[in-house]
Formats: C-alpha cells, sequence, structure tokens
C-alpha cells in the first residue's frame, strides 16, 4: 500500500486521498500476459474462437470483437461447407492470420504506451501528436475492413 501511496503522491486530488482512505483489500492486481499466437484453431471437430484461439492484450479493446467475427465467419462456413472438417477448416484458414496480426498490433501498441524509461517517454509523447491522421487511418482501417458478405 505504501507503494502505491508513494506511486501517486504527485497526482492531484482527489486520487492521493481516495488511496490513503482505502484498504489494501479494495485493490485489485492483474497481470497482463502475452500469449504467442498459436497455429490451429481446428482440431479435429473442435474448434478455439475468442480468446482460447487468440487472446490479446487490451490496448485495442479487439477481443471482444474478434471473438464476434469468429463466431460470424464460423457460422458462415459451417452453412456453406459440406462437412464440419471443410468448414473448421476454412475458419481457421481465414481468422489465423487476421487474428494473429491484431494481437502483434495490440502487443505493439501497449510496449510503447507502457515504456516508463524518462527519454523514451518523452520522444513517444512528443512525436506522437504529430503523425498524420491518414498514417493513423490506414493503421486502423485493417481492423474495420473485414467482409461479412455472403456469409450468413
Amino acid at each position: 500500500m505504501q507503494n502505491l501511496l508513494k506511486i501517486f503522491e504527485g497526482y492531484h486530488e482527489p486520487i492521493p486521498g481516495i488511496l490513503a482512505q482505502s484498504s489494501v483489500h479494495q485493490f485489485l492486481h492483474h497481470d497482463i500476459y502475452d500469449l504467442p499466437p498459436i497455429e490451429r484453431f481446428a482440431f479435429g471437430n473442435i474448434v478455439l474462437l475468442g480468446d482460447s484461439a487468440h487472446a490479446m492484450t487490451p490496448n485495442m479493446g479487439q477481443g471482444a470483437g474478434q471473438s464476434i467475427e469468429d463466431a460470424v465467419i464460423l457460422a458462415g462456413h459451417l452453412k456453406r461447407s459440406a462437412t464440419i472438417k471443410e468448414a473448421l477448416k476454412r475458419y481457421e484458414d481465414e481468422r489465423i492470420g487476421r487474428t494473429s496480426l491484431i494481437a502483434k498490433m495490440s502487443n505493439r501498441i501497449g510496449r510503447v504506451a507502457q515504456l516508463n524509461n524518462r527519454v523514451s517517454v518523452s520522444l513517444r509523447d512528443s512525436l506522437f501528436p504529430h503523425i498524420p491522421a491518414k498514417v493513423m487511418e490506414k493503421q486502423l482501417k485493417y481492423l474495420y475492413d473485414v467482409k461479412f458478405e455472403g456469409l450468413l
């Protein structure tokens, strides 16, 4: 608790006051672990989707969104394929590349956001506001460029 008070001692009120009045038992600490992407989502008649297939750090807020995409795309392949095995293979082939890239992007954003070296933080904070909007839009376009037509 003393460490927490020390970390936030320079913050504006009410932050230090709230911390000072709080019990150590009122705080939750959950580490975030990055898992390397897996190479398969389908195993016989079993398929993984969501976090079980592609756990990702929360930096882009994409966990639930990618799970929904998984479900829609899996449903489409189940509807259009002759066998479950074929559907699961198509789903796996379609989703592995996209989800792996998004998980890696999220991890990179988290590493940059959590820099703590003064020089690195200063560089990040001075350079990021000057990144042209077009560059940021191009980076994010991949997130919104999913095709659902004809799936359901």
